[in-house]
């Protein structure tokens, strides 16, 4: 491969994530032509072990040795970077960071450093209950004096579901029940919520009243800036 910056992505966690995650980096470069538009490898690996359930004590198989067999693939193909369209599976990112010689992009720390530039100071999340019970966007919020307002028990039950039963199995997530989750976090005082799970970026737009972020398109306009800024 040519020394052209090229992205690498880490995919199937899971396959309808990855693709959006592909649309929206389409969708969101400026092109007239596909010459110009940016180089990319994917590794597609749905196999690897659910990551949730690992985090949760569930399965004893590990997700960690999938992706980085992935992420070493990816710098034998002669990638720039490395994007992960998965949020669960940056519980991982830190301990194979330190293994591979490119930069793994962190699409949580870029989401805290985003919503800190807006000034938000508390942000309602919905994620998988791996992401929610590793910490992970309350360790990338801390540093920024930002509050993470998480669902209570059964409304988290709920979200796993939109993720679990809906998305997962190519089903289109039931509006009340995004309603219902959206206006929870609300009335708990979150200014904006995070669609802290890739999965969640298949919720149809016009589910999504209020203000939210979706962690997936962060990654994707983060992704394009350093393609930009190394044209």
């Amino acid at each position: 491969m040519n020394n052209r910056y090229t992205l690498g992505v880490i995919g199937g966690m899971g396959p309808m994530a990855t693709a959006t995650f592909m649309q929206i980096l389409i969708e969101k470069t400026e092109a007239s032509c596909d010459q110009e538009h940016l180089p990319m490898v994917v590794r597609h690996v749905p196999f690897t072990p659910d990551r949730t359930a690992y985090i949760l004590g569930k399965s004893t198989d590990s997700p960690e040795d999938s992706i980085r067999e992935a992420a070493e693939a990816l710098v034998a193909d002669g990638v720039r970077e490395i994007a992960i369209p998965c949020v669960t599976s940056h519980f991982f990112h830190d301990k194979i960071q330190k293994e591979i010689p490119v930069p793994m992009l962190d699409g949580v720390e870029d989401t805290a450093r985003t919503l800190a530039d807006e000034g938000v100071r508390k942000v309602g999340i919905m994620a998988t209950s791996g992401t929610v019970t590793a910490g992970l966007f309350t360790e990338a919020f801390r540093p920024y004096d930002m509050e993470c307002i998480y669902p209570d028990k059964e409304h988290q039950e709920m979200v796993m579901s939109i993720i679990y039963d809906c998305v997962k199995s190519n089903k289109i997530p039931d509006e009340k029940t995004v309603h219902e989750v959206l206006s929870h976090l609300r009335n708990h005082g979150a200014e904006t919520v995070v669609l802290g799970c890739t999965e969640l970026s298949l919720i149809p737009k016009e589910y999504l009243e209020g203000e939210t972020l979706d962690v997936l398109e962060v990654l994707a306009l983060r992704c394009l800036k350093d393609w930009n800024h190394e044209k």
